[in-house]
């Protein structure tokens, strides 16, 4: 006795998000970190190339995009809860200097607020 399509079709979806969820854990375990992107894949069971095209369906923003805006988020979260200089989050969520997180920053708030009231 086989398998309904439907219920194959949902096992497969549900194969599928496991393996993106396993994919997501290890970007987000490793947000203070160098991600790897063929790592990544290899959490989702597919390669870079695909893995990279699967992540925006799920998401609805690119893997660098979410990537860049949970650091961002996370360097917010620590400036207002921990005494800790601007210039040793920015360094630890991999921004190169105080200034260009400050600047990416004040971006990602403008694109905030313009989503909001456009």
């Amino acid at each position: 006795m086989g398998y309904h399509p439907l219920n194959l079709e949902r096992m497969v979806c549900m194969h599928l998000l496991d393996r993106m969820n396993n994919a997501m854990e290890y970007v987000e375990t490793h947000l203070s970190d160098t991600i790897d992107y063929d790592i990544a894949a290899k959490f989702a069971c597919c390669s870079t190339y695909r893995f990279q095209r699967m992540f925006p369906f799920i998401t609805n923003v690119s893997l660098s995009e979410y990537i860049r805006r949970r650091r961002l988020t996370l360097a917010a979260f620590e400036l207002q809860q921990s005494g800790t200089k601007v210039s040793d989050i920015a360094l630890k969520y991999g921004y190169e200097s105080p200034e260009a997180f400050g600047t990416l920053s004040l971006r990602s708030l403008a694109l905030r607020m313009e989503e909001q009231h456009g």
